[in-house]
């Protein structure tokens, strides 16, 4: 018989499996929510401490997942106001969004997302949760062929 701990595991691999089987180019993106108040500066120091990076959201079902993660109330995303610019690697925001919420966000400089799936601007240095990013490389955790 299976302990639950061997249970856990199985499903756990299972999920892994299953999940990469389903990403052919390699790496997918982790959501986490922190459920620590920082500022957007706080909260982008422990992402890249702990993880990647604070949340990149390239697409729709990225922002849906990412929502799922960060529950009720507002939490920091990596977009900043640098020209709308994501944390990681500066990398620019894409054509969905801008059509979704460019008159929303204003003149304001980082966003948070919120539990509807909406991006709204907030002042920086105000506290918040947030949502970080990390990558699972499917090719390195594939058994042999």
């Amino acid at each position: 018989m299976m302990t639950t701990n061997g249970l856990v595991v199985l499903l756990l691999l299972s999920g892994s499996v299953l999940v990469c089987n389903l990403q052919p180019q390699g790496a997918i993106t982790r959501f986490h929510h922190v459920s620590l108040m920082k500022t957007w500066t706080e909260a982008q120091s422990y992402c890249r401490e702990k993880f990647i990076d604070l949340a990149t959201i390239p697409s729709q079902a990225a922002n849906t997942e990412a929502q799922k993660v960060a529950g009720h109330g507002h939490v920091w995303i990596g977009l900043y106001n640098g020209s709308w610019r994501w944390s990681q690697e500066g990398k620019p925001v894409e054509n969905w969004f801008l059509r979704k919420t460019n008159s929303i966000m204003g003149s304001r400089k980082c966003a948070v997302l919120n539990m509807f799936g909406n991006w709204m601007a907030k002042d920086c240095d105000s506290q918040c949760r947030f949502v970080c990013s990390s990558e699972y490389d499917c090719r390195q955790h594939r058994g042999p062929h």
